[in-house]
């Protein structure tokens, strides 16, 4: 199974990130837009693990989330990869980027042990809310920029 290890967001999060997707909606033939309740963060793909190890990966996870607060999410910037002229993911930016980071490298620390390899890439912490459909041109770019 495929998998990867996320923070859920919460419901007044969803809510206007809702709202935001309203006033973004241009065409839906050029951005597809991520349902709401989708949204999440991404702190590791784990890519396809043998469901022998997942009760594993949970006893990391457990582990990992014991030693941390409750996460306050603040939300930031919102923009474009690989960028805003030739945008093919529309995120929002995530603060509080210091803490998202220690949890990221204990998770790593604890899943290396189970055979995932270190995250090498740098965390850029983000909320995915469209994705540019394949091959389309149009005006989400200075939709974007209008949002920012």
């Amino acid at each position: 199974m495929r998998l990867f290890v996320a923070v859920n967001i919460p419901e007044r999060l969803e809510r206007s990130i809702s709202e935001l997707i309203d006033r973004l909606r241009i065409d839906d033939d050029f951005v597809r837009w991520i349902p709401p309740g989708n949204v999440h963060l991404t702190l590791k793909f784990l890519g396809e693990v043998s469901p022998g190890l997942v009760a594993r990966i949970g006893d990391v996870l457990v582990e990992t989330a014991s030693r941390y607060p409750p996460l306050e999410m603040q939300v930031g910037d919102i923009g474009a990869f690989p960028n805003i002229r030739r945008p093919r993911v529309v995120w929002l930016g995530i603060g509080g980027q210091e803490v998202l980071e220690a949890i990221r490298s204990d998770l790593n620390d604890g899943l290396v042990p189970l055979g995932f390899e270190r995250e090498s890439r740098p965390f850029r912490p983000h909320l995915t809310i469209g994705r540019i459909r394949r091959g389309r041109k149009g005006g989400g770019a200075q939709a974007i920029e209008e949002a920012e």
